[in-house]
């Protein structure tokens, strides 16, 4: 029987994780985990839906800061006008 890639893996108790160290950032309604690739593979996801244009654009704006390609998911259409301002590198996917 195959073994599960993470079956073994460690996981830190909860009280041994700072959700605000040096490799995560908070802000008003964003908790950024920059630790997520190196322990997941994929970086954090923004989830926009219910955030402020201004904490989803600062958001994208830590990543981007430290290297990483910054990805929000759920973005309202009255967010949109600000992101592109922002970042008119960015490419937009809409789905119905």
């Amino acid at each position: 029987m195959n073994q599960h890639p993470h079956e073994n893996a460690k996981v830190p108790p909860v009280n041994e994780v700072s959700p605000c160290s040096p490799e995560s950032a908070s802000t008003e309604a964003v908790q950024l985990d920059f630790e997520r690739t190196r322990r997941c593979g994929f970086p954090e996801v923004i989830y926009a839906e219910g955030k402020t244009t201004d904490s989803v654009i600062s958001a994208m704006e830590q990543q981007l800061a430290r290297g990483i390609q910054p990805l929000a998911t759920r973005v309202r259409a009255d967010q949109m006008p600000e992101l592109k301002k922002h970042f008119p590198q960015g490419i937009a996917h809409f789905t119905e």
